[in-house]
């Protein structure tokens, strides 16, 4: 027999494989055990039981040494083929017991009964015995957390000093002041040294920077005393004349504000700026012209700190600060007031839209930062309760002037996008209605919401990057200027005798413009249309161009007969066939479309038609006598009937519609099939 068919050969390979494996499991245990022992004496040497866990690994180490390398597996021998003549069999030999190997060791056993061989004995090595587990260490403690807790605790206690400390001083230069506690200079001195106090011990605690929250929560104590010291000083005790105060005012904001640029500090601007806006007025003594001033100057001293740096809260707080006085001069009125109203919503508008063209380059969200630019605009739509029509007018002219310019040169300003040229645009929009307003009365402020919507509908097609913009500040100021006009388009519709002459000439006008407003964002929005939008944009439209219609119709014949019951009737009369003829037009409309569009067409057409069929036997056929009913019912019965000739004629025309009828009876026979020529051409043999 071969080697290469040899049983006991392939059996002795597998054995000597078998070993080879063991072996190398031996080896990588050891490894792997000695690199725990190293990282367990490594985790312990600080510990005081480390001398005696160090002795652990190295009695492992030797009894692993000392442990003998894994015996070769054998395996049982193949039981042999017996030969043909069973007289030279040999005899058959009692196999001795086998023993049992140790549990937990795999072992291989061959013994069988067939064989007549008995199965060798083996003693394999035993596996090396499990090392013991090193001891658990205690977990140390998270550090950071309890850092960061602490941190933001810090950061809570601070602050909240900083709150009463500002509120105690306020409270030291006026109810001091009412009280006579002290003296005058002693308050103001007094207040004077703390704020120095304060500044000085924020810096030398700023110089590490672990603790630079705590120490901009000193400085920003000791600015705001500072300033609330000049205004006291200006406003309470008239010390210092108004440009002095302003012009220190100035010094030390833009001063202090130095710090928060050097240590990145964003909350110390913060505590200072709503320290101000919330006690600033309790030192004002009724000047709010002063504290407008005030607050103008300090805003503005701000502005160069913050560039470079993307500090929207800083922004925000800084120009509410500047709105707040707006507020409080509206809320006194009278004609001193005005002056500065006018020149102080002006000036803060201006700094507003400076501050956020500068700010915009380093702008993370630069709409955001062009929406708190139009805080200012807030107090000033209550500009006609303490000015007269033309400066209030002039102002918002003024508004809308220096937002449309943006708008339509917004990419030339750095870090200006899309979002925020829509603000600058939608603020214009506000300033246009503002303007009408102003001018008109409040009944004009319908006319002023149309007017604006004609506007953009218009100028939508001369900025294709803003033409999206255009159509949804527009669509949204013809919902306004609907929903404003609506409830006196239903009188008119309703009563002839309701409007006066003025409201009669306000409702047409409105109706005019709201159908020309109607129209211009239509098309603009049917050119952006794809597949079937245009459709729908075009029945939905058409339909309130109807509303409108009838609208128009009865003001145009009231305004012409000066109110009378005959004009009442013809306007709805007119509007009563326009009505039949747009659903007529509808359905012929329709017969040019196919699918979805032209189901949208028919819808449309036919709830026209119904509301016109409805008008005419609801309201006509009561509201109307005489020539005007009899007129009404054919007119819209012509309309009909021609359009039922119209389409009659178009299936008829439609080669496509003929279908045979049922009371004929269908063709019988065999179908004529006409014969195919087919051309055979002879094949040359070879």
């Amino acid at each position: 027999m071969s080697a290469a068919n040899d049983p006991m050969a392939a059996v002795a390979s597998i054995n000597d494989e078998l070993a080879d494996i063991a072996t190398r499991l031996t080896r990588v245990t050891a490894r792997v055990a000695a690199l725990t022992d190293g990282l367990a004496a490594s985790a312990l040497t600080d510990s005081p039981q480390a001398s005696a866990d160090a002795a652990v690994p190295a009695a492992v180490d030797s009894a692993r040494r000392q442990a003998p390398e894994p015996a070769a597996v054998l395996a049982p021998p193949v039981r042999p083929v017996p030969p043909k003549n069973r007289a030279m069999a040999p005899s058959p030999v009692t196999a001795p017991p086998v023993t049992a190997p140790p549990v937990g060791v795999p072992q291989l056993q061959y013994a069988t009964a067939h064989t007549g061989f008995a199965a060798p004995q083996y003693q394999p090595a035993p596996f090396p015995a499990p090392l013991p587990a090193p001891p658990r260490t205690p977990a140390a403690p998270n550090r950071l957390t309890a850092a960061g807790a602490g941190g933001q605790l810090g950061k809570i206690l601070a602050f909240a000093g900083v709150a009463i400390t500002l509120i105690g001083v306020v409270l030291l230069l006026v109810l001091a002041a009412q009280a006579g506690l002290l003296a005058p200079q002693v308050r103001v001195t007094g207040g004077a040294v703390l704020a120095a106090a304060l500044v000085g011990a924020g810096i030398v605690v700023g110089r590490s920077p672990a603790k630079r929250s705590a120490a901009a929560a000193l400085a920003a104590t000791g600015i705001a005393t500072a300033l609330f010291c000049v205004l006291a000083a200006t406003n309470i005790y008239h010390w210092l004349p108004a440009l002095a105060a302003l012009v220190l005012t100035g010094m030390i904001a833009a001063g202090g504000f130095v710090l928060a640029r050097q240590w990145d500090s964003q909350p110390l601007g913060l505590a200072v700026g709503v320290g101000l806006v919330l006690l600033a007025p309790f030192l004002a003594d009724g000047d709010d012209a002063v504290l407008l001033a005030f607050l103008l100057v300090y805003a503005a001293a701000t502005l160069a700190v913050q560039i470079g740096r993307d500090w929207p809260a800083l922004f925000a707080v800084n120009t509410a600060a500047t709105a707040v006085p707006l507020v409080l001069l509206l809320s006194r009125g009278g004609d001193a007031s005005a002056t500065a109203f006018l020149i102080g919503a002006a000036a803060a508008f201006v700094l507003a839209i400076a501050s956020a063209i500068v700010l915009l380059r380093s702008s993370g969200a630069p709409v955001a930062l062009a929406l708190t630019s139009s805080v200012p605009l807030l107090p000033m739509l209550g500009a006609d309760a303490v000015l007269a029509t033309t400066p209030a007018a002039l102002l918002w002219a003024g508004v809308a002037a220096v937002l449309i310019t943006l708008t339509v040169a917004g990419s030339l300003v750095p870090g200006s996008t899309l979002g925020t040229r829509t603000v600058w645009l939608a603020g214009a929009a506000v300033a246009g209605v503002a303007i009408v307003a102003i001018l008109g009365g409040a009944d004009a402020l319908q006319l002023g919401f149309l007017g604006v919507a004609l506007a953009l509908g218009l100028g939508s097609r001369f900025d294709a990057e803003l033409t999206a913009s255009y159509r949804i500040i527009g669509t949204v100021a013809l919902g306004a200027g609907l929903l404003s006009i609506a409830p006196q388009a239903a009188m008119a519709l309703s009563d002839a005798d309701w409007l006066g002459a003025a409201h009669r000439t306000q409702v047409f006008t409105a109706a005019v413009l709201a159908l020309a407003a109607l129209a211009a964002l239509g098309w603009s929005w049917v050119r952006g249309a794809r597949g079937s939008e245009s459709t729908v944009i075009a029945c939905v439209g058409g339909l309130i161009a109807l509303a409108l219609i009838n609208v128009l119709c009865v003001a145009a014949a009231a305004v012409v007969t000066d109110g009378s019951d005959a004009g009442f009737r013809s306007g709805h009369l007119a509007a009563t066939v326009i009505f039949a003829a747009a659903g007529a037009a509808a359905l012929i409309w329709a017969r040019r479309l196919r699918g979805t569009n032209r189901a949208l067409a028919l819808t449309a057409g036919l709830l026209v038609l119904a509301t016109a069929v409805a008008k005419l036997f609801l309201f006509d056929l009561s509201a109307l006598d005489g020539i005007f009913r009899v007129a009404a019912f054919i007119l819209v019965g012509l309309v009909l009937l021609g359009l039922g000739v119209a389409y009659a004629q178009t299936l008829d025309d439609d080669p496509s519609s003929i279908r045979p009828s049922s009371f004929e009876d269908p063709p019988t026979g065999p179908i004529p099939v006409a014969p195919i020529p087919v051309s055979v051409t002879p094949q040359k043999h070879r």
